[in-house]
């Protein structure tokens, strides 16, 4: 039961990390019309860039940990059984 529940979170957690990425998309576009200068424009770009990053980077680290062939759960079991 924790384990489906688990997966359960882990899928919101995937979702709610996907919307933080659409709302920081909205901020940029709102800052490349707003923000003056260049250097500004270009800070705000570089920022985003590593927020998407690190985003899309746990996105795949979710997506891979749900991969796994072997649940972690299944893993403890086999070790027990030496």
């Amino acid at each position: 039961m924790i384990h489906a529940r688990f997966f359960q979170n882990i899928e919101q957690v995937k979702e709610a990390l996907k919307a933080q990425l659409v709302v920081r998309e909205n901020h940029l576009q709102h800052d490349m019309k707003t923000l003056k200068t260049n250097l500004a424009l270009n800070s705000a770009i570089t920022r985003f860039q590593g927020f998407e990053e690190g985003i899309k980077y746990a996105i795949r680290a979710i997506e891979d940990y749900q991969n796994t062939p072997r649940p972690l759960e299944d893993t403890a079991k086999i070790q027990e059984k030496k």
